[in-house]
């Protein structure tokens, strides 16, 4: 699935509506994952279905212009969430 992105992507806000976006549209079930952004560091937080659905959510937000890392802190099932 490939997503088309604008070119100038302004704030952090903007960047976080991306992301979540981004994340809603794709097949997986990446969309109930927590976006918190920072000065372009995009933290990942919630529970995981599986390691594919993290590792995609992570993949995903890379690809983000404006995204500069990912902090992926979602737990899988079992797992405590991080704080």
């Amino acid at each position: 699935m490939s997503v088309m992105y604008p070119l100038a992507i302004v704030n952090t806000a903007s960047i976080t509506s991306l992301v979540r976006m981004t994340l809603y549209q794709h097949p997986l079930s990446v969309y109930h994952t927590k976006v918190e952004m920072n000065e372009g560091m995009a933290a990942l937080g919630e529970k995981a279905q599986s390691a594919a659905v993290e590792n995609t959510a992570t993949r995903l937000m890379s690809d983000i212009p404006g995204v500069l890392s990912v902090k992926n802190q979602m737990a899988m099932p079992g797992e405590p969430m991080a704080s």
